[in-house]
């Protein structure tokens, strides 16, 4: 018999075997982003276990419908499904499911904005003894909470703990879920280049895998750094592939995203009607799926939106509704957008004071999430308030601090495509800071932060070149204390605002400190502002660069003050020269001509070394003077001809210029002073023309001082006595008749510190025929008493008090060494900038030092031709030194040397008569300040 074929058992398809297969049907649809089945299978099963009574597997399918609703952007249902799975877990003690749906909480949590929460569930979960998967989780999902915080660095932190485990453990898709986030993390902290290198690794697993919800959030990110780099059409390109994969995927909350950050980049690109009609497309989705972070970030991006377009109204209603949330939520970024794009909108209102407080409030909140993007923007914004407020050295230390900063965020970035697309989204804020900084005059600190832009040139205003790549821009110590004084300032404000919120116990002492603070805050201020004026006053202004309306207004004063008169301003470049010159209150012109800087010097160094030595080539002297001449006059000698009304020229001398002797400039015929008086400035805002100099002698008194006499290594003035008799008509002698004026003299050990002092009262005019050493720096540079001790330079401001009433200072045995044709002239500025702060109209010194005979001589005819103005009639110092000048201009008579006036232990040129009519005798003594 055929053996018989035994039958095959075929077991019942259960309940519990069908809920398994369509709990395992769900997550395969998931993972195709086929949501809407996921549901329904998932759903079954969930009745099916209930049906059965099997615990564990309820957990489970509880957490994936969790997962879902959260994946949909529905909080509710997604915080009731785990915390149902919590509940079962709890009960039957089972970890690993109590573990996911804790985990599942804190997502929720985490997408309402409900960060603590977030923290605490994540924490709870990280608490118990976790299976290496649920660990990797929990650290991962705690630093996605502090991402979303603002709290970059910790994110960080966690991340990097996470990314070995998910690689050991062969997780691809785990491993792009981390590498996603690291590169969104050093987006936020700019360090854009290992942001990409991140993300392009994120996008190559997801695209391995087929996993297009994974690729879509690639594509996202990789777009966002893209934006912040100023890629916009790259950014664009790879924002639309991921919002065609989101709406292929029915991913509401990804779609609402991407929409935003297409808005973003068409922003950026100027389009603002398009970038609006993105925003409104997010804010519908936001509150359709009930989610207030993005509800938050889309009413930010509407009223930005709405700010671009001049719509200021419906701008502060949507950032107002944003900040709302923010706070409401502890979104940090969220709450420094709100801020930052209301003062801009107040900016642009002209409430500057409004713009300020919300631009430090930014500051404070990227301090305290590590984004440096925005502490540069923060910075950069406040820079631009303190602009619009007129407080031009507060916005430049903040401008500096700000491209500080970006400094920092540029240096990260190798690729140098990347470098220059970043740059060029920050570039007006660099060329601000270098606009603000000529305004002032202080073009060196310009070229800093040109050259760090690392331009073709250092733009229009200076020409030059970047060069130096280790190159960086100085915050002057003053200026970093008071940035530290606003920034303490600004973080203790939003301790105080957090607790004036709450009414918390200390709000009194709480506000107590911060007006301590602000008083702090303020004197730094104050300091700041000090410096840089006095720093400015005393001629440290070293290419300065005008522009020419301000240049106008400047010089408007000094032209009302004296008809006929043009004020010139050379400035000395690297490459160039620059000249402007105004007149009647506007500028008449601009002149750039190709003479370098060491082209300058080196000229100016010759005919320097020419003029002060007595027995040189006169014909030498005025080929050189014609040279300088040409480059300082001719450019607009047409127009001083043109005017027969000019008749005075005052000059802002730059660098090297500060060692000229302007007055022997030659034009191949006559010297400039035989056509024009010739004064200098150190600045409009230190010369006072409000004054004219004294009327005749009456009611006129001078107090003269001197040395004759061998002091230490200097050499005697032997002719001092007789220069000083020859002025001064001492009040208290009935027999003397021969002075100029009436007045006191101290002569050698008469000659101290304090007579000077105590003999300033009521004198209009101080002479002092005394050694001068005047070096590089006000350390070593001082006047010398009769008694050998030495004033220095920088102790004239305690003589301020005493100073008020004279009218003139004059300096007739100083010297400046010019050594080299680079130098800046700063000692020369700095000895005047002493007498002119404390009240005095004008200083007049010599350059160099001068036969003793010759200069007693030009100081007698100087003070005679000055004693001559009447009230009809006046003589101001300027025509009263010029006719002192042509006087010798015009002589035939020769001197002979025997003893010239020594600087410290100089030597005497070689005796011999030369004639008076030489340079070297009538050409050292210059004109500052106050030439009237």
């Amino acid at each position: 018999m055929p053996q018989a074929v035994a039958q095959e058992t075929i077991e019942p398809i259960t309940d519990e075997s069908r809920a398994i297969q369509l709990h395992n049907q769900g997550l395969e649809q998931f993972n195709r982003g086929q949501y809407q089945e996921a549901y329904a299978s998932w759903q079954m099963a969930l009745e099916l276990f209930q049906t059965t009574g099997t615990r564990e597997n309820q957990v489970n399918t509880l957490n994936s419908l969790g997962i879902l609703f959260r994946t949909l952007g529905q909080a509710e249902p997604a915080l009731d499904h785990h915390q149902q799975s919590l509940d079962i877990a709890r009960e039957f003690n089972n970890i690993p499911a109590e573990s996911r749906a804790l985990t599942g909480l804190g997502q929720v949590y985490d997408m309402l904005g409900q960060y603590p929460q977030a923290i605490d569930h994540y924490e709870q979960a990280l608490a118990l003894n976790l299976e290496p998967q649920a660990h990797i989780f929990a650290l991962g999902n705690l630093g996605s909470t502090y991402m979303n915080l603002g709290q970059y660095q910790r994110a960080i932190e966690y991340y990097e703990q996470v990314l070995p485990l998910v690689r050991a453990s062969d997780n691809r898709l785990g491993e792009s879920s981390v590498l996603g986030n690291l590169g969104i993390a050093y987006d936020n902290l700019g360090q854009y280049q290992r942001s990409l290198s991140l993300l392009e690794q994120q996008l190559a697993i997801t695209q391995e895998l087929g996993y297009r919800a994974g690729e879509s959030r690639s594509l996202g990110n990789l777009g966002n750094v893209y934006i912040d780099l100023g890629q916009y059409q790259q950014a664009i390109d790879l924002l639309e592939q991921q919002l065609a994969i989101t709406r292929e995927l029915g991913d509401r909350p990804g779609e609402r995203r991407t929409l935003g950050n297409l808005g973003n980049a068409y922003s950026r690109l100027n389009q603002i009607e398009v970038a609006i009609d993105f925003y409104g497309q997010t804010l519908a989705i936001a509150r359709e799926l009930g989610n207030r972070v993005d509800e938050g970030r889309s009413l930010g991006n509407l009223g930005y939106g709405y700010s671009r377009l001049g719509r200021w109204h419906q701008a502060i209603d949507f950032l107002e509704q944003q900040l709302v949330i923010a706070r409401e939520l502890g979104d940090l970024p969220g709450e420094g957008r709100a801020l930052g794009n209301l003062g801009h909108v107040y900016g642009r209102l002209g409430q500057s004071q409004k713009a300020i407080e919300y631009f430090g409030q930014t500051l404070a909140i990227s301090g305290e999430s590590g984004d440096r993007h925005e502490a540069g923007l923060a910075l950069s914004n406040l820079g631009y308030a303190f602009q619009a407020d007129d407080q031009p050295e507060l916005a430049i230390a903040f401008f500096k601090e700000a491209v500080t900063v970006r400094e920092n965020i540029r240096q990260d970035i190798a690729d140098q495509a990347l470098l220059q697309s970043y740059t060029d989204t920050v570039a007006d804020s660099y060329r601000t800071l270098a606009g603000l900084l000529l305004e002032q005059g202080r073009v060196l600190e310009a070229q800093e932060v040109l050259e760090l832009l690392k331009v073709e040139e250092l733009t229009e205003y200076t020409d030059e070149r970047a060069g130096d790549s280790d190159a960086k821009v100085t915050l002057l110590p003053k200026e970093k204390e008071m940035v530290e004084q606003y920034s303490s300032l600004v973080e203790f404000g939003k301790q105080l605002q957090d607790c004036e919120a709450t009414k918390c116990e200390k709000l009194g002492d709480l506000r107590s400190q911060r007006d301590d603070q602000f008083r702090q805050y303020r004197e730094a201020v104050n300091s700041l502002k000090t410096f840089v004026g006095d720093r400015l006053a005393e001629g440290d202004k070293s290419n300065l660069l005008l522009d020419p309306e301000n240049f106008a207004t400047t010089a408007k004063d000094i032209i009302d003050q004296q008809p006929g008169t043009v004020v010139i301003y050379p400035l000395v470049l690297k490459d160039k020269l620059w000249l402007l010159w105004a007149a009647d209150g506007r500028v008449i012109g601009r002149r750039e001509l190709p003479v370098s800087r060491q082209e300058v010097g080196q000229t100016v160094v010759q005919f320097r070394t020419l003029v002060e030595t007595r027995n040189s080539d006169i014909e030498e002297i005025q080929r050189l003077g014609k040279q300088l001449y040409d480059w300082l006059i001719a450019p607009f000698e047409t127009e001083l001809a043109s005017n027969q009304d000019i008749k005075h020229l005052v000059f802002s001398p730059d660098r090297v210029i500060r060692y000229l002797p302007l007055a022997a400039l030659y034009d191949g015929e006559q010297y400039l002073v035989e056509k024009y008086t010739v004064g200098t400035i150190l600045s409009a805002a230190l010369t006072d023309v409000n004054h004219r100099s004294p009327v005749g002698t009456d009611g006129v008194s001078i107090l003269g001082v001197g040395i004759s006499q061998p002091v230490e290594n200097f050499s005697a003035l032997p002719n001092v006595p007789i220069e000083l008799d020859a002025i001064i008509r001492e009040e208290d002698n009935p027999t003397d008749t021969q002075g100029i004026y009436p007045g006191q003299q101290f002569l050698d050990g008469e000659f101290t510190a304090a007579a000077l002092r105590d003999g300033l009262n009521g004198q209009q005019i101080l002479h002092m025929a005394t050694h001068a050493e005047l070096g590089e720096s006000q350390e070593n540079s001082y006047l010398l008493m009769g008694d050998g001790q030495r004033l220095p330079v920088r102790d004239i401001d305690l003589l301020s008090s005493y100073l008020e009433d004279v009218h003139l200072v004059v300096l007739s045995a100083c010297e400046t060494a010019l050594g080299s044709p680079d130098a800046r002239g700063d000692e020369i500025a700095g000895l005047s900038y002493h007498f002119l702060k404390s009240q005095v109209d004008a200083v007049m010194a010599s350059l160099w030092n001068v036969n003793d005979r010759s200069t007693s001589l030009l100081m007698r005819r100087f003070y005679d031709q000055l004693a001559q103005g009447t009230t009809n009639a006046p003589v101001t110092k300027a025509e009263a030194l010029q006719t002192a000048q042509r006087s010798f201009i015009q002589s035939t008579d020769s001197v002979t040397t025997d003893d010239a006036r020594i600087i410290g232990q100089r030597q005497t040129e070689d005796n011999g008569p030369t004639l008076l009519a030489h340079p070297y005798y009538w050409a050292p003594m210059t004109l500052i300040g106050n030439p009237l």
